[in-house]
């Protein structure tokens, strides 16, 4: 029984460690992402990029309770199902993978100080 338990608290060290990993790459990627925005935009263009998926959602809630239709739903659900890889790890390392090639293609063109704020 001892040993019973010893594997059962390995096992949730493990997965508790795989999520911390998971976690911080996936807020990294999102960090570095975010920079390079800020980097290659102007901060008014940026600011007006990162604000776009945030009010969607949020137009999305509001027309999920106002009307309630079965649209909204169906939006509502194809929201959750792009938000609800973030919880697994296996959706973190994708989606910090597509964030890191994102961000790598922003800053690809612009090695120099110079070359900032260009608008792509």
């Amino acid at each position: 029984m001892k040993e019973f338990q010893n594997l059962q608290f390995g096992s949730i060290f493990v997965s508790s460690i795989k999520e911390e990993i998971g976690i911080g790459l996936f807020v990294f990627a999102l960090g570095f992402l975010i920079g390079s925005l800020f980097y290659r935009l102007k901060a008014s263009s940026a600011i007006c990029v990162l604000s776009i998926l945030p009010i969607f959602l949020a137009l999305s809630f509001i027309a999920e309770i106002l009307f309630h239709t079965q649209m909204t739903a169906l939006f509502m659900l194809s929201m959750l199902m792009v938000i609800k890889p973030i919880i697994n790890f296996w959706g973190q390392l994708v989606y910090s993978t597509l964030f890191y090639v994102l961000a790598y293609a922003l800053l690809r063109k612009a090695p120099i100080k110079a070359y900032a704020h260009d608008l792509l």
